[in-house]
């Protein structure tokens, strides 16, 4: 990954991922390991990261993309201050293409990506020339994307029968690599059951292009089967997130007599929006189709997260029980 970065020992690194996570690990021991400065912080804050990041000429962060999405919508954020930023990646979540988009329009093309897990390290790396590259031209669906195999992995996409697909049918992510975990500690049961040959299931569903860009299209857990039909909440989540007063959203599938499951979504407005209900809803008709439609919509005033600040879709569904 110190590669794949490009970190020099004059970069300045500012650590804002708690360190129990694997993004905050892995980007520690790759600063360390090119003997950079590293700049740890205990908790994320939008003016504290523009603060230090000012004094200190941090040139390297990592985020989740609800972290950029707070620093994108803090008020009175000088974010000019940021100048000396040379590389923003992102990770822990999908980004809708429309956020990163805006995140390029203020910060410049200075956005990378990396894809992977607490067992597997980091198994994709989506560079900020491929962001720029995507952005400028007719490939612009390439932004959902995280990228491609990183070095030294290889990565495939199985069926349901554990069978290699052809590039573009969707599927579970598979990986080899030197660094994947040896198993689960004590649990001989779970350390099989995440192997198919030899190589570590992500637990995503997921597809490759024919240029071997990876889409990550969500937790095989979180898929939701309505009438037949699987529908991805992320992509749900996404098409919520291009309304101009919707500031965040969590999707899932609820119990249905009708249709197995519906899709409802959780929905948090920004201050003064007037949206109801059936606003939500028929918005996301024009914009997916008929079988990924919601049925529900409820607003709520916050979304329960974990310490990157990623939406936990299991209290969401817990709260449906």
């Amino acid at each position: 990954m110190a590669a794949e970065l490009g970190l020099a020992r004059e970069d300045r690194v500012l650590l804002v991922m708690p360190l129990h996570h694997v993004g905050g690990k892995w980007l520690s021991l790759v600063t360390l390991i090119r003997g950079a400065t590293l700049i740890v912080f205990s908790a994320f804050d939008p003016e504290a990261v523009v603060k230090s990041a000012s004094e200190q000429q941090i040139t390297v962060t990592l985020m989740a993309p609800t972290m950029i999405y707070r620093m994108l919508k803090t008020e009175g954020l000088d974010l000019k201050r940021l100048q000396s930023l040379k590389t923003i990646l992102y990770s822990s979540a999908p980004m809708a293409p429309d956020l990163l988009k805006e995140g390029i329009q203020v910060f410049g093309p200075i956005f990378a990506q990396v894809y992977g897990s607490t067992e597997s390290g980091c198994v994709t790396w989506f560079a900020k020339s491929e962001h720029e590259r995507a952005l400028s031209s007719a490939e612009y669906g390439r932004l959902a994307s995280a990228g491609r195999p990183a070095l030294g992995v290889d990565l495939m996409i199985v069926d349901d029968h554990d069978n290699a697909v052809e590039p573009g049918k969707q599927g579970e992510v598979c990986v080899l690599a030197p660094w994947v975990f040896a198993g689960y500690w004590h649990n001989e049961e779970a350390t099989r059951a995440a192997f198919l040959n030899g190589w570590f299931r992500m637990g995503d569903v997921g597809r490759i292009d024919e240029e071997g860009y990876v889409y990550i299209l969500d937790r095989k857990n979180d898929l939701i089967i309505t009438g037949g039909e699987n529908v991805y909440p992320s992509e749900v989540e996404a098409a919520l997130l291009s309304h101009p007063e919707i500031e965040e959203a969590g999707v899932v599938g609820v119990p249905d007599i009708e249709w197995g499951e519906k899709v409802k979504a959780f929905v948090v407005l920004k201050d003064g929006s007037r949206l109801g209900p059936k606003d939500v809803t028929d918005f996301c008709r024009g914009r997916l189709g008929g079988h990924k439609c919601l049925r529900e919509v409820q607003f709520v005033r916050e979304l329960p997260k974990n310490s990157v600040g990623k939406v936990l879709r299991r209290k969401l569904r817990e709260n449906q029980a």
